[in-house]
């Protein structure tokens, strides 16, 4: 902050008044986000919980053939986005990444 007040009065001519005045008149409000890991770390846990009752689906003995192969079809489907997920990171994220 020492630099740019110095330039803003000093090169730019601005008025300390009115900067004191804009300084002290600031609202600051307060947002709270997921971490981005947290947010893959809640999409995993699902992706878990949807096998866990594809999977009590399955032992269902009534469940008509073609009932049975589309369980098996989305749960082919969650592992292989499970599998191709990196839910534990080998290397810490760069903030490009993360972001």
């Amino acid at each position: 902050i020492r630099g740019t007040m110095e330039i803003l009065l000093n090169k730019d001519g601005a008025d300390p008044e009115k900067i004191f005045e804009k300084l002290t008149t600031q609202k600051c409000e307060i947002v709270l986000t997921a971490h981005p890991t947290e947010v893959n770390r809640k999409t995993i846990l699902r992706k878990y919980r949807n096998i866990s009752e594809l999977l009590e689906y399955l032992e269902r003995p009534e469940l008509h053939p073609f009932e049975r192969a589309e369980a098996f079809n989305r749960l082919r489907g969650i592992i292989a986005a499970i599998w191709g997920s990196d839910e534990i990171r080998r290397n810490k994220p760069t903030v490009q990444k993360e972001a």
